[in-house]
């Protein structure tokens, strides 16, 4: 059983945001005491780097606090998208992917595909309409790059209308006060020492 007033993981609401360090990434990678580092323990290319109680967010990125997802934008409107280092650590230790199919229309709040951490499966959802591109065959062999590495570990490309994008998917300054909404909703005051809560059974099968 998870934790009592514990959220389940997606669930969201507001919440004033607090203050972040900004940083200038190069090649010194980022080390955690994290039992499975839900952040880069590689060297990253240099980029401007926010953190948020021991968590990297990437300000060249977009986010959707709801999801814990990142969007990474390549052009046409079709976006790379993963988990973020936040919401890797409240699953827990992540095993697998498994994607929908390429082509698959999607619904906002449907899944684009399962995610398994220990014995709980559970959909990972787009907060707006999509289509699947293509889903990363590496993640369906094993996705515990994830638990590592979160924003080379992408998970889908999905083609997503303009004006969605731009009302669902927040820059980080828009973004970062719902995140922080997020993790005071987990008890998650740092990266260091956080332990997932148990998140009950999950899905078993791609829904929908």
């Amino acid at each position: 059983m998870r934790k009592r007033g514990v959220p389940r993981w997606g669930d969201w609401s507001s919440k004033p945001g607090g203050a972040v360090s900004r940083s200038q990434v190069g090649s010194t990678p980022i080390l955690f005491r994290h039992p499975h580092p839900p952040s880069c323990s590689r060297p990253l290319p240099a980029r401007i780097m926010a953190e948020l109680r021991g968590c990297p967010f990437p300000e060249d990125l977009r986010y959707n606090p709801a999801n814990h997802l990142w969007f990474a934008a390549e052009g046409e409107g079709v976006w790379r998208v993963g988990v973020t280092p936040f919401g890797v650590a409240i699953a827990g230790e992540i095993l697998l992917f498994t994607p929908k199919p390429a082509g698959r229309r999607l619904d906002a709040g449907r899944a684009f595909g399962l995610l398994e951490a220990g014995k709980t499966v559970f959909p990972v959802k787009t907060p707006v309409a999509a289509e699947v591109v293509e889903g990363n065959a590496d993640m369906a062999a094993s996705a515990r790059l994830m638990n590592t590495d979160a924003y080379a570990a992408w998970l889908v490309r999905l083609r997503i209308e303009a004006e969605d994008a731009a009302r669902q998917l927040l820059p980080w300054a828009d973004a970062q006060a719902a995140i922080e909404a997020q993790m005071d909703l987990w008890r998650f005051d740092d990266l260091d020492g956080f332990q997932a809560p148990l998140l009950g059974e999950g899905a078993k099968g791609l829904p929908g």
